[in-house]
């Protein structure tokens, strides 16, 4: 069977706690090299805004990420699309100085969080728009709490000094809080659009559909190692994964992996609630897009329904 003709990836990702291992496996697993991908470009982008610039010049012709931005782009007329989903939820915990109830016992503590907004208007961070929606759901908001910048970027800091009562975190960090004496509190899996999102240009996509299409295939792929072969996965975590995120030992790698195939997509289609929930971040950001947007224009599960119509996701899991 001849090889594919190589086609050339140059990606943005957006971050190291919820892409890296994914990217590591397809990496590492060569998977990339079995479909013919060659990654020239994997660079870490934190701020929505600047992916997207760099995919709007030319720079990249793929963003790893990039889930409220894009709405506001499109309804501004920028062809951006949506292809694939990896992770439908979050699950994140309040960490305390003292043990809470819940999000509706924050109403009057102190709270250690980044701002909402920057000084231009946008998001600061995905994740600062689904922690403001753990408030909005339990009859509060961030403008009705007393609120502690963050100063370096160090929550948990702020507890440890008496400045803050409270933190939200990501739920992969509960080991770490715990150790430093800090309480913490699970929140129940929450519907949101998370992790590898497959980001472009519409143009982009037309232009050059099987550059997508393998892409979408090996993001599949590395799902399915990590469902079906459990030691490959721990293997290339353990030596290229668990040192940059902070994992101290096989039990926390363990936690990891388990957390990851708990939340992973198979057949990487956004569920409708997570939908939702993203889309409703985007509308506290940017209030006109409750009369321009529309969730799911920016989607376009195509190729996804193509290669299940072909069999390739029950294949993959043979």
């Amino acid at each position: 069977m001849s090889q594919p003709k190589t086609l050339e990836a140059k990606v943005i990702y957006r971050s190291n706690h919820s892409q890296l291992a994914m990217i590591s496996l397809m990496k590492y697993g060569g998977i990339w090299e079995r479909l013919g991908l060659e990654v020239s470009r994997m660079d870490l982008e934190r701020r929505a805004l600047n992916a997207e610039d760099e995919l709007l010049d030319g720079r990249c012709n793929m963003i790893f990420g990039c889930h409220i931005t894009p709405h506001w782009r499109v309804a501004h007329g920028v062809p951006m699309i949506c292809m694939a989903q990896t992770v439908n939820t979050a699950q994140d915990m309040l960490v305390s100085t003292k043990p809470l109830a819940g999000v509706k016992d924050l109403k009057d503590r102190v709270l250690a969080e980044q701002e909402f907004c920057d000084h231009e208007g946008h998001l600061t961070s995905h994740v600062r728009g689904t922690y403001e929606l753990y408030l909005r759901d339990a009859g509060l908001s961030s403008e009705m709490l007393d609120v502690k910048p963050l100063e370096k970027g160090e929550k948990m800091q702020l507890l440890l000094d008496g400045k803050a009562d409270v933190a939200f975190a990501p739920s992969s960090q509960e080991r770490a809080c715990q150790r430093l004496g800090l309480h913490t509190q699970l929140l129940p899996r929450y519907p949101m659009v998370n992790s590898i999102t497959l980001t472009s240009l519409v143009p982009l996509v037309q232009d050059n559909p099987e550059l997508y299409i393998r892409m979408i295939k090996a993001i599949a792929m590395g799902i399915a190692m990590v469902h079906k072969d459990k030691e490959k996965t721990l293997e290339i975590l353990g030596g290229n994964v668990a040192d940059r995120l902070g994992i101290k030992d096989d039990a926390e790698l363990e936690i990891f992996y388990q957390r990851m195939r708990g939340n992973l997509e198979p057949r990487l289609c956004p569920k409708i609630t997570s939908l939702h929930n993203a889309y409703r971040i985007a509308e506290l950001v940017y209030p006109e897009l409750e009369e321009k947007g529309n969730p799911v224009k920016l989607w376009d599960l195509h190729y996804i329904r193509m290669l299940e119509a072909q069999g390739f996701f029950d294949e993959i899991y043979r």
